[in-house]
C-alpha cells in the first residue's frame, strides 16, 4: 500500500471517529472528501502536532469517540489551540454545512424549562466527568513527555 492511501486511510478513520464523537453518525462520503481537502489546504492540521504532547492527544483521539471525548474536554480547558482541537472545529464546519448531518446542528425540539434544565445539566456532568478521568491520565502523561521520558523509552 503506498503512503498516500495510507494517509488518507488514516484521515478517513480519523474523521470516522470524530464524526461519530461530534454527531453519533458516520461521515457521509462527501464530509470524507472535504475533511480530506482541508487536511490537503491547511498547512496547521498537517502540521499543528508539532509538539510531543499535541501529537499524543491527536493519536489518543483518533482511537475511539470515548476517548475524543476526553482528550477534547482536556483540550478545551488546557490546550484550546491544539491540532486535536483544530480538527474538531473544522470537521464541525463540514458537519453543520452539509446535508444530512447539518440536521443535528439545525435542529431544535420543543421542550419545557425543567426539560431544559435537566439535558443542560446531563452535559455539564459529562463534560466534568470527561475533563476529571481526562486530566488525571493525560497530567502525568504530559510530565513524562516533558521530562524526556519518551526519547528514553524509544532509544531502547
Amino acid at each position: 500500500m503506498s503512503d498516500s492511501r495510507s494517509a488518507q486511510n488514516a484521515l478517513d478513520r480519523e474523521c470516522s471517529v470524530f464524526s461519530r464523537y461530534l454527531i453519533g453518525q458516520p461521515p457521509s462520503a462527501y464530509v470524507l472528501s472535504k475533511y480530506r481537502d482541508a487536511h490537503a489546504k491547511l498547512p496547521y492540521l498537517r502540521d499543528g502536532a508539532a509538539a510531543p504532547f499535541d501529537a499524543l492527544l491527536i493519536r489518543l483521539a483518533c482511537w475511539n469517540p470515548f476517548l475524543t471525548r476526553l482528550v477534547d474536554s482536556h483540550a478545551r480547558v488546557f490546550f484550546k489551540h491544539s491540532g486535536v482541537r483544530a480538527k474538531l472545529v473544522v470537521l464541525l464546519a463540514i458537519l453543520e454545512s452539509c446535508a444530512p448531518s447539518h440536521r443535528y446542528f439545525d435542529r431544535s425540539e420543543p421542550c419545557g424549562k425543567a426539560m431544559l434544565l435537566l439535558i443542560t445539566l446531563y452535559h455539564g456532568l459529562t463534560f466534568l466527568g470527561s475533563f476529571v478521568l481526562a486530566t488525571i491520565v493525560l497530567w502525568p502523561a504530559r510530565f513524562l513527555l516533558e521530562c524526556g521520558f519518551a526519547r528514553l523509552w524509544t532509544s531502547r
